[in-house]
C-alpha cells in the first residue's frame, strides 16, 4: 500500500508540474461582448497562444445564467502554439428580449482532451445585453 501511495503522489505531482509549466495567454482578458436584446445575439473574438505546442484541445464554456443565455465558440476545438489562434464567441439570448437584458459572466477553460488537463489562464467574458 505504501508503494501505491508513493506512486500516486509522484504521478499527481508530475501532472501538476506539467500543467503548471504550460502557459496559455488570451489577448483580451476579460473579453467584453455587448449587444442589444432586440438583436438576440452578439459575437466577439479573442486570440489565444501557448508557450508549448498543444493539440487535441477543447474549450469548456460556462455562463452565469444558462436559463437566459448561451455561449458558444468557433472553433470548438483547436491546437495551440506560439502563434495566436483566433476564437469567436457568440452569446445567444434564450429568454425573451425583456428577460434577457442584463450582465452575464462567461468562463472559458482550455482543456486537453487526452489527459483531461485544464490549462491556465481561464478567459473571462463579460456579456452585456442592453
Amino acid at each position: 500500500m505504501a508503494i501505491s501511495s508513493i506512486m500516486f503522489v509522484a504521478y499527481a505531482s508530475a501532472g501538476i508540474a506539467y500543467a503548471s509549466s504550460t502557459k496559455t495567454t488570451w489577448s483580451s482578458n476579460p473579453l467584453t461582448l455587448t449587444f442589444a436584446a432586440s438583436d438576440g445575439s452578439g459575437s466577439a473574438s479573442d486570440s489565444v497562444s501557448c508557450n508549448q505546442n498543444l493539440s487535441d484541445l477543447s474549450l469548456r464554456i460556462s455562463v452565469s445564467d444558462p436559463t437566459r443565455m448561451s455561449l458558444t465558440s468557433s472553433p470548438v476545438g483547436l491546437s495551440c502554439s506560439g502563434s495566436a489562434t483566433t476564437v469567436t464567441f457568440t452569446a445567444h439570448c434564450i429568454a425573451s428580449a425583456d428577460a434577457c437584458r442584463g450582465t452575464y459572466h462567461g468562463l472559458v477553460q482550455l482543456r486537453q482532451n487526452s489527459g483531461y488537463r485544464n490549462f491556465p489562464a481561464n478567459l473571462k467574458i463579460v456579456i452585456t445585453v442592453t
